[in-house]
């Protein structure tokens, strides 16, 4: 059997995108998207997005991994510069139509456990409960979970209910327990 627990997952990219403007540091993020999107597609240049200005700072940021001490400076320099000195409108041209291209929508064949923050500033909760929906309204079976009081980092912390409950949907799954289907029964869940 094949399952799949996908904790915060950034699945709606246009939604996401649209967050970021709004987030503090969120130009971190979008610095992250559009060099990996540009990096993977010929069509999707940096030229077209990245003020001449803000080159530099961009390739910096770029360059440095979200894990590492020094991604403390992006934040920094994100915090203290305004989202248009950096991007010109990431929701236009290629970038906009290979996002589009990027969202799952075909069905996904192995159990699906979806488990988000309810207080997540990066993946919010009403894009993620778009995603769930589109994808119950298509007939797919999945189960989703929210956990109030928990951030994006906060639904996999040590302390988070999700953590238990996640070993417990795991072992089910190994069982041969059948998931929850918390679609709505009008689709069959």
């Amino acid at each position: 059997m094949e399952a799949v627990a996908a904790l915060a997952p950034a699945s709606d990219l246009t939604g996401l995108l649209e967050g970021l403007e709004t987030l503090p540091g969120g130009s971190v993020f979008a610095t992250y998207m559009l060099q990996a999107y540009a990096a993977h597609y010929d069509d999707v240049s940096l030229g077209d997005y990245v003020r001449p200005g803000a080159r530099v700072s961009f390739d910096e940021i770029a360059r440095r991994c979200l894990a590492e001490p020094a991604v403390f400076t992006s934040i920094l320099t994100s915090l203290g510069t305004d989202w248009s000195t950096y991007f010109a409108d990431l929701s236009t041209g290629p970038l906009a139509t290979r996002i589009e291209q990027n969202i799952p929508s075909a069905p996904i064949a192995a159990d699906l456990l979806i488990g988000q923050g309810e207080s997540d500033p990066l993946v919010l909760p009403e894009v993620q409960e778009r995603f769930v929906q589109a994808r119950c309204d298509a007939g797919y079976g999945l189960e989703y979970r929210t956990y109030p009081d928990r951030d994006h980092v906060g639904v996999v912390a040590a302390d988070s209910p999700l953590l238990p409950e996640l070993i417990d949907w795991t072992r089910d799954r190994l069982d041969g327990v059948p998931p929850t289907d918390t679609c709505p029964s009008s689709n069959g869940g």
